[in-house]
């Protein structure tokens, strides 16, 4: 038994319309692997640019503390230089200061520290961070001061303070302006203001 004509052509209009839609189904199934496709390849080369990117930061941080650390090391280095070379020029104008000890070696042994001997004219002193040193000598003359005490007052104890203002000291021992004892124990070292001075 054989359909009717109408329905013959009624079945043949519907597997045309799905062998239709089947095909299209088919182009759109492959037009959107290709896509996906595309997508995952930008995203595995996102990915990989994402740690290339990754490692060149973390090396370009790793240069930039190292380049601080540097130019850190290097200012503690000029500070010292500098204080070094302040302390090492001769005064312009100045009296020598009369020892109170017949031996500087043994003044310098033990404390107390001598008495300050009054110079008949200030020591004339160049350099902004000698005279800093000074000024705060000054504000407790009869003090025995430690370099941590003074790189305390200089500089806050910022990283390598306490070598600079020891540099700074020793430069004005060496031009008699301060006096040098050493503790008790031999290792701690105490300086005292014996002189006046004025900025040159």
């Amino acid at each position: 038994m054989s359909l009717p004509e109408g329905l013959n052509q009624s079945a043949a209009y519907v597997v045309a319309d799905l062998e239709a839609m089947i095909r299209e189904r088919d182009v759109r199934v492959a037009s959107h692997g290709e896509h996906r496709a595309r997508l995952e390849a930008m995203i595995a080369k996102l990915n990989a640019e994402v740690q290339e990117v990754s490692a060149q930061e973390q090396q370009a941080a790793a240069e930039l503390q190292e380049a601080r650390q540097v130019l850190e090391d290097l200012r503690t280095v000029l500070a010292r230089g500098i204080g070094l070379r302040q302390a090492s020029e001769p005064a312009r104008s100045r009296l020598a200061v009369v020892s109170p000890e017949q031996d500087s070696t043994a003044a310098t042994a033990t404390r107390p520290a001598p008495e300050p001997q009054p110079a008949s004219h200030p020591v004339r002193i160049a350099g902004g961070r000698t005279l800093a040193v000074l000024e705060i000598l000054s504000s407790d003359p009869g003090r025995e001061w430690t370099p941590k005490a003074v790189a305390l007052e200089l500089e806050a104890g910022a990283e390598g303070s306490m070598d600079r203002a020891r540099a700074l000291l020793d430069g004005l021992r060496k031009r008699e302006v301060v006096t040098k004892t050493l503790g008790p124990d031999g290792k701690q070292t105490f300086y005292r203001l014996i002189a006046a001075w004025e900025a040159a």
